[in-house]
């Protein structure tokens, strides 16, 4: 409890989340945008678009981008000129504006992986001032939330999707997994995963929610769609029998069974290895 000015000065100094902007361990942000608005950044920030089609030009200052549900389900992929004949997508441009920028200064996709360079740039671009830049990132992540719910970008998981990741033949292949030979296994899996991977729809929003790293880690994916594969036993060692099907697919009852050890010990470790300090930051 605080009882007295020392105390309650020393919490604002130390605990206020204004003061504190990176970890202790790193120079990662405390705060940055994840899920919805990490796909939408995603979504703005590719880099492929259609050049021949410029749509605004001589822009100055992106705080005069116009805006409207046209161009945002229309034209996001079109190009913008600017005042120093570069070119640029509207998408990218109007993250830049979401930032808070007048400038284009992030000029490349975005996903989980490179986060940190949204938290950079915002950080520098108001002198490192730290109320400023919390107040520019939850700006920021409203006007990706609104963009993802009321643009035909809103990001949705198609089931038929996920289970055309793997056709026939891979699920033939995967049926083929060797016993009691872990390491030609997790090589035959890997192979067989990218093959899968590498067949999705750029243009789906399964693909971008798992590029983006808004909601999917490949191994999520892989478990769900595709095969959960060798898994570890409460003992962390790895049972030498594959599960040769998905999650999507269903599992046997002793499928089920042998995969439970090492979901319980997942949930333990996960609920034992978080810090207090873990729970009181989400």
């Amino acid at each position: 409890m605080i009882h007295d000015f020392a105390a309650l000065q020393e919490c604002e100094e130390k605990a206020f989340l204004r003061n504190t902007i990176q970890y202790d361990q790193n120079n990662n942000f405390l705060a940055t945008i994840r899920h919805e608005a990490l796909y939408a950044a995603f979504v703005l920030t590719k880099e492929n678009f259609d050049k021949n089609n410029i749509i605004l030009d001589n822009i100055d200052n992106l705080q005069k981008l116009p805006e409207s549900l046209h161009l945002w389900n229309n034209n996001t992929y079109h190009a913008v000129k600017t005042k120093n004949g570069e070119l640029y997508s509207y998408g990218m441009c109007l993250f830049n504006k979401f930032c808070g920028f007048n400038k284009i200064i992030i000029n490349s996709s975005l996903n989980k992986k490179s986060i940190h360079e949204i938290n950079n740039a915002i950080y520098n671009y108001y002198n490192k001032d730290n109320k400023k830049y919390y107040e520019a990132l939850t700006n920021l992540e409203k006007q990706l939330f609104i963009f993802t719910s009321v643009s035909k970008y809103t990001p949705s998981i198609d089931i038929e999707e996920m289970a055309e990741l793997k056709d026939e033949e891979t699920t033939r292949l995967f049926q083929q997994l060797p016993n009691n030979n872990i390491k030609l296994g997790y090589h035959i899996v890997e192979a067989l995963t990218n093959r899968c991977f590498n067949k999705m729809d750029e243009d789906s929003s399964l693909y971008k929610l798992f590029k983006s790293g808004s909601r999917f880690s490949r191994a999520q994916l892989a478990r769900s769609a595709i095969a959960i594969s060798y898994s570890a036993d409460a003992d962390n060692v790895v049972i030498p029998r594959p599960i040769k099907t998905s999650l999507l697919e269903g599992l046997t009852e002793d499928q089920y069974f042998r995969v439970a050890p090492a979901t319980r010990k997942s949930i333990k470790d996960k609920s034992k290895h978080t810090p207090s300090s873990g729970y009181l930051e989400r």
